[in-house]
């Protein structure tokens, strides 16, 4: 089989399979899973978009834990429906 087949093959078995794949949590939302029992009150201080993610992700950092401004901001999206796939509390 020639490489340019194998491609093809690979991307016809994701087609055959499109919609069982589900996506993975993004970096926020692993850092939420693990908050366990303060997960609600850093999730609606990362949610709150009066709060600009470069100065999240700063103090994030001066903790020496790591969420790039473009992560959180990728997770914030998902509240306007074009962000991760992380769940979407709409309160």
């Amino acid at each position: 089989m020639d490489e340019s087949q194998g491609l093809l093959s690979a991307l016809q078995a994701l087609a055959d399979g499109a919609g069982s794949y589900t996506t993975p949590t993004c970096a926020v939302g692993r850092f939420l899973e693990k908050a366990k029992d303060k997960k609600e009150t850093y999730a609606s201080i990362i949610d709150n978009k009066a709060i600009p993610a470069t100065q999240i992700a700063m103090t994030f950092k001066k903790h020496e834990l790591y969420l790039s401004v473009g992560s959180i901001r990728h997770h914030r999206n998902r509240l306007d429906g074009n962000g991760c796939k992380c769940p979407a509390d709409k309160k």
